[in-house]
């Protein structure tokens, strides 16, 4: 007669902040991580501050983005004087439309998981 053991697994919940993010538009200039820039990469630029100049690279290379429901995975490889605009993250038209965000908006809320 053993004793029955019963698990109860949570979830794992990882509370997100809400960031300002916006987008741009360099198409072929070099980012700081010396690739060309595409509107078609799922990149983001990042502030300056959250570059490691010893390794050349930025601190935290790889993020998600989401934002109403939809999320995205983006490589971080462009800097830039982001938080002088009250900005987080800088990110290519191709970050927008996966996350279902019109051009138009200019601006838009999100949370980041890293």
């Amino acid at each position: 007669m053993g004793a029955e053991v019963t698990r109860l697994l949570l979830p794992l919940i990882v509370a997100a902040t809400v960031y300002t993010m916006t987008w741009y538009s360099l198409p072929g200039q070099t980012m700081r991580s010396g690739q060309p820039f595409s509107d078609d990469a799922l990149t983001c630029a990042v502030d300056d501050s959250e570059w490691d100049r010893d390794t050349d690279r930025a601190k935290v290379s790889q993020r998600r983005i989401c934002s109403g429901g939809k999320c995205v995975d983006v490589t971080i490889t462009d800097t830039g004087w982001l938080h002088d605009y009250g900005v987080d993250l800088d990110c290519t038209k191709a970050v927008w439309q996966t996350l279902g965000i019109p051009l138009s908006v200019g601006r838009a809320k999100v949370s980041i998981y890293e």
